[in-house]
């Protein structure tokens, strides 16, 4: 009963660890993400402003 307690205790442990460490890394890849597609999301700004009046709401990056 003890040693069972103490190996679901351990998994959910382990399991948390392991999230924190997932929405670290997805936190990083979505900061890699973004400055790789700085350029492109610019370009699709300046396609926006010219659709659109009120570009100084796209300019705020």
């Amino acid at each position: 009963m003890g040693k069972k307690q103490k190996i679901t205790v351990h998994t959910i442990v382990r399991q948390r660890i392991k999230r924190r460490l997932y929405t670290k890394m997805t936190r990083t890849m979505n900061t890699f993400m973004r400055m790789d597609s700085t350029r492109v999301r610019m370009e699709e700004m300046a396609a926006a402003m010219e659709r659109t009046d009120r570009f100084p709401v796209f300019i705020r990056l």
